[in-house]
């Protein structure tokens, strides 16, 4: 499990009770069924600090960029 914290988000009134943007579309892709996306395993939000944390499945083979490097130079 890795685990994200943002701080505030630019949106004016982001902390009131709605869900943050990046855990909503996170959850839409998961409802999608798409198997290359990493999976949001829970969030949690922290209002009194303007922060939330997303609990997210755990790559081991790192990012998309580092695969990218790895490709480009086997090629």
């Amino acid at each position: 499990m890795v685990i994200k914290e943002n701080m505030r988000e630019r949106e004016v009134g982001a902390w009131d009770s709605h869900v943050p943007s990046e855990v909503y579309i996170m959850q839409r892709l998961d409802l999608a069924g798409c198997p290359s996306i990493v999976k949001l395993l829970d969030y949690k939000r922290f209002p009194a600090a303007q922060t939330h944390r997303l609990y997210l499945e755990y790559c081991p083979h790192g990012d998309l960029r580092k695969l990218y490097k790895r490709y480009k130079a086997w090629r």
